[in-house]
This record gives C-alpha cells, sequence and structure tokens, in this order.
C-alpha cells in the first residue's frame, strides 16, 4: 500500500477515535505522576485498545518506563540490585548495576558517552571524562530522557537513549545517592 493511503486511512482511524485518544493523552502524566503499577498497567492495556494505538507509542513508553521504574524501586527496596557484568575499565572493582549509552548535553552540543552506574559512583566514559562518588553527588533528577545529575558544582545534562533507559538510571542514582551505608548495595 503506497504511503498516502496508510496516512490517509490513519487519519481516517483517528478521526473516529479522536475523542478517546485525546482523552488517553490527557490522562498520562496523571497516571505517571499518581500511578501505582496497577494503575500503570491498567493505561497500557487501556492504549492497546484505542483505535490507533501506534499514535501513542510514545505515551506508552513513558508509561512502561514509569512501570519499570517502581517495579526496580520495589526490588531495591528488598536488596535485590541489578547486576551488570562488564570488563569496561572505568567501572574498576565497583559493582555496575546499569550501562547506557548516552549524550552528554551541553550549551553548543551533544557529546556521546557511556554513563555507568556503580556501587560507588556514576561515571560519564566520554570527552572529557566525568565521574564522582555517591557521597558528592548532589542531586539525581529526571526530565524526560534527560538524567540531570549534579556534582562538582554543577549540573551534568544526561540524554538517555529511552525513558526505560532514563528511568532506571535515575530510580538506582536517587537510591545509591541517599543510601545510609556507604557498603555496598
Amino acid at each position: 500500500m503506497s504511503g498516502w493511503r496508510q496516512l490517509f486511512r490513519r487519519a481516517e482511524r483517528a478521526r473516529q477515535g479522536g475523542d478517546d485518544l485525546d482523552a488517553f493523552r490527557q490522562s498520562v502524566d496523571a497516571w505517571l505522576s499518581t500511578g501505582t503499577p496497577e494503575v500503570l498497567r491498567e493505561a497500557i492495556a487501556r492504549a492497546t485498545r484505542l483505535s490507533v494505538p501506534e499514535d501513542v507509542e510514545l505515551e506508552v513508553e513513558r508509561l512502561q518506563a514509569r512501570l519499570e521504574a517502581l517495579e526496580l524501586g520495589e526490588r531495591l527496596a528488598l536488596g535485590d540490585w541489578p547486576v551488570v557484568r562488564t570488563q569496561h575499565k572505568a567501572a574498576g572493582d565497583d559493582q555496575c548495576h546499569e550501562i547506557a549509552a548516552v549524550a552528554v548535553v551541553g550549551a553548543s552540543r551533544e557529546r556521546p558517552a557511556t554513563l555507568l552506574v556503580t556501587s560507588r559512583r556514576v561515571v560519564l566514559v566520554g570527552t572529557p571524562l566525568l565521574q564522582a562518588p555517591w557521597s558528592a553527588v548532589a542531586g539525581c533528577r529526571l526530565e524526560g530522557r534527560d538524567l540531570l545529575l549534579t556534582f562538582k558544582g554543577q549540573t551534568h545534562r544526561v540524554r538517555c537513549p529511552t525513558h526505560v533507559a532514563a528511568e532506571r538510571a535515575s530510580v538506582l542514582g536517587e537510591a545509591l545517592r541517599t543510601r545510609t551505608s556507604p557498603a555496598s548495595p
């Protein structure tokens, strides 16, 4: 089928189910901020019942990412920390909990980097190498797919490739940053 026909069919389906689609989109932010895992699962299921589910792919990705983050938080609370096996030199002897290809966003450009979330520190392998022990990280928060890490008096904007990667890094970073014991998780 030609491209214009697909677009026409998609527009027609969207017009027929537009009210449901608008209501779904308007509810996403509320679900993300207050949703329990059950609420998020129901929201994801609701998206698949829309007449044009591909129109809400980004919203569904955000919902799935938040659901994974909540489940990861529950695991961490039970002492079940994910371990990523790596031979990356920058990880050293630290236990690694997350690795992601990211971009460090500066004033004029994005620089490619690798984010390592280890038991002892956060490491951004790129040019330049940025790293800090979790005890020196003053902030770790999320803005969309961007992880904002504050250490050494600067906030570093780290753009993750997906909402899932950003949510996972944020949950792990905040748990490591605020833990009371300096021992490895």
